[in-house]
């Protein structure tokens, strides 16, 4: 059985579902964080993927983009979780 380098995989070695876009949604996160992993560069981007579709995993953006600073194709990204922190900041109100 081939791996997909991209995805994580149990002790069984199953493959884990990716957290999808409307994952990420449903809890109120509507954008992607991306870091530069090139040595001495670390730049980093808050993108807004509103425009998506709900069905692209939030990895698979590492392959699609490029670091505006250095040029870099080495980008990691993760949901912005600090846009569900700030929702669930305001809900108590």
């Amino acid at each position: 059985m081939r791996r997909n380098p991209r995805r994580a995989y149990n002790e069984h070695g199953h493959e884990i579902p990716p957290l999808m876009l409307t994952g990420m949604r449903a809890h109120s996160v509507r954008s992607i964080d991306a870091f530069c992993e090139a040595i001495g560069c670390g730049h980093s981007a808050t993108l807004n993927v509103d425009g998506l579709p709900d069905v692209l995993p939030v990895s698979d953006f590492d392959v699609r983009l490029q670091c505006s600073k250095c040029g870099s194709r080495s980008v990691h990204t993760r949901p912005s979780w600090t846009e569900m922190q700030a929702a669930s900041m305001g809900r108590g109100r």
